[in-house]
C-alpha cells in the first residue's frame, strides 16, 4: 500500500518530495525533525495504530506540527470508523484501493487549508 501511494502520488505532484515510514515511531520521529505539507497515515502499522499516532501527533508535538493535515488510508469502509479516525484528529479518510482522483483532491484540499490557516 505504502508503494502504491507513494507512486500515485509521485505521478500527481512530479516534484513534491515524498517521504515513507514503515511504522508509527518512526513517522512520530521524522515529524519530530522537519516539516511536512501532509501526512497520509495507514491505520494499520506494526508498532501502533494510525489513531495513536494522530493523537500524539496533536497532543505532544508543537503547533506547526501538530496543525498539519493528516489523512488516514484504510480498507475499512465502516462509518463509525470514519468517526473514529475523525475524532482521533484525522482532517479525512481515504479509503483503499486509493482512487488517484480522489486522493489529489483530498491532499490538495487539505493542503490548501493549512496554508490559509483554516486547517
Amino acid at each position: 500500500m505504502r508503494d502504491t501511494a507513494q507512486l500515485q502520488l509521485q505521478k500527481c505532484w512530479p516534484h513534491a518530495q515524498i517521504t515513507t515510514v514503515d511504522s508509527g515511531a518512526k513517522a512520530l520521529s521524522l515529524i519530530d525533525q522537519q516539516l511536512f505539507d501532509v501526512a497520509l497515515i495507514d491505520m494499520i502499522m506494526p508498532d501502533m495504530d494510525g489513531m495513536q499516532v494522530t493523537r500524539q501527533i496533536r497532543l505532544q508535538f508543537p503547533a506547526i506540527a501538530a496543525h498539519m493535515p493528516i489523512l488516514a488510508l484504510t480498507a475499512n469502509t465502516n462509518p463509525v470508523d470514519r468517526e473514529r479516525c475523525l475524532a482521533a484528529g484525522m482532517n479525512e479518510v481515504l479509503h483503499k484501493p486509493m482512487d488517484t482522483a480522489m486522493l489529489v483532491r483530498m491532499v490538495s484540499h487539505h493542503i490548501a487549508l493549512a496554508r490559509t490557516g483554516q486547517a
